[in-house]
C-alpha cells in the first residue's frame, strides 16, 4: 500500500507511524477500545473521499 500511495492522509499516518512491534486492527462498532486512543467517524472520512 505505502508503495503506490493511500488517498487518506489519516491512514497514511497511522502506517508512517507504526513500528515493527506495533499492530493494526480494522474493527466494527463492537470492538473494545480505550478511550484515549483517536479513532475515525466512518461517515466524516467517506465525505473526504
Amino acid at each position: 500500500m505505502k508503495r503506490h500511495g493511500i488517498v487518506n492522509s489519516s491512514i497514511a499516518k497511522v502506517l508512517a507511524d507504526l513500528g515493527h512491534t506495533d499492530w493494526i486492527v480494522i474493527g466494527d462498532l463492537g470492538l473494545p477500545v480505550p478511550k484515549d486512543i483517536p479513532k475515525p467517524v466512518v461517515l466524516d472520512k467517506l465525505d473526504q473521499a
